[in-house]
């Protein structure tokens, strides 16, 4: 493994409880893998497969966690090298047009931030607003709250030695909101998909954020008729171009968290797309110039394959 190849990890939202495992369990899973970066969602309710009902993921409830509870946990992800938490989604929108909704999406991205001090975690990223379904309202007033919040989380990161930022939701809104904070205040967590899916080029955010990114959240895209289908393993991809994409991650000069949210049907599938995103993530960080430009993006991970046989 190679330095990039520490910073790639896995993250709790994808890590669906199959076979009813408990979070130790899947800690372990990961950390035989040899997987060394690790994100907590810190929540138990959401979930990302499961027919006809969802399979919840492995997380917890920080409300009902003991001290006790809270310091085993620590002692769990004292085996990472990196550890960083993500906010719950599911029910929150902190620019929620109902207030009670609003106000209990801040108690949970708050509570975030109280469990990453006492875990010791420097780095919380957060969804940001959107509009609350059948209330129309303009984006000047989303990205108020949006502001209001950033303002409140950038407070306590800073009391905390921690860093924080939203995930790339409404990359129009993102750049008007990174207008009222310092890079070094408030952050970004790009996550590459989902700016393919909002048609802009992650190439061109990557340079243009390069001194407030966080964190990213990688994964393949698949594009075909209906639409787009993300969090896909990286042999499914057709949407993204890793060359430029990694390329860019690497020439930027940035070196932290790269959360592989890939679906998977148990917590050991995940796992295993997950160490063939970061198998691509080394070859591509280190020796993109030696790839024959006239491969298609699918075929990568054969290829790399092939040619470490021959090494």
């Amino acid at each position: 493994m190679n330095d990039i190849g520490r910073y790639i990890g896995v993250s709790t939202h994808f890590m669906p409880l199959t076979y009813n495992e408990t979070l130790e369990q899947a800690i372990s899973i990961v950390v035989k893998a040899g997987i060394r970066t690790f994100e907590l969602v810190p929540v138990k309710y959401q979930a990302q497969i499961g027919w006809p009902y969802n399979i919840p993921n492995v997380g917890v409830w920080v409300r009902e966690m003991s001290n006790k509870d809270i310091k085993k946990l620590e002692d769990l992800l004292s085996m990472f090298d990196l550890v960083t938490i993500h906010s719950p989604h599911l029910d929150l929108n902190i620019a929620s047009c109902n207030i009670g909704i609003r106000e209990e999406s801040i108690r949970q991205y708050m509570e975030c931030l109280e469990l990453a001090r006492k875990l010791d975690v420097e780095i919380v990223t957060f969804h940001p607003g959107r509009q609350t379904s059948g209330f129309i309202r303009s984006d000047d007033e989303i990205l108020e709250y949006e502001i209001l919040f950033a303002r409140k989380a950038v407070d306590y990161a800073k009391s905390h030695g921690m860093k924080v930022g939203y995930e790339t939701g409404s990359v129009r809104r993102l750049k008007r909101l990174f207008e009222h904070f310092k890079p070094s205040e408030f952050g970004v967590n790009i996550d590459i998909g989902h700016v393919i899916m909002g048609g802009y080029d992650p190439v061109e955010l990557i340079e243009l954020w390069k001194d407030r990114t966080i964190e990213f959240h990688f994964h393949g895209v698949n594009h075909y008729w209906g639409g787009y289908m993300d969090h896909q393993p990286v042999w499914m991809n057709n949407a993204v171009d890793f060359r430029k994409v990694i390329s860019k991650m690497r020439d930027v000069g940035f070196m932290g968290p790269i959360i592989c949210e890939i679906q998977g049907n148990d917590i050991e599938q995940h796992v295993e797309h997950v160490l063939e995103a970061r198998e691509l993530i080394e070859f591509l960080w280190l020796r993109d110039s030696e790839i024959d430009k006239e491969i298609r993006p699918w075929r990568l991970l054969k290829v790399i394959r092939e040619k470490r046989k021959h090494q």
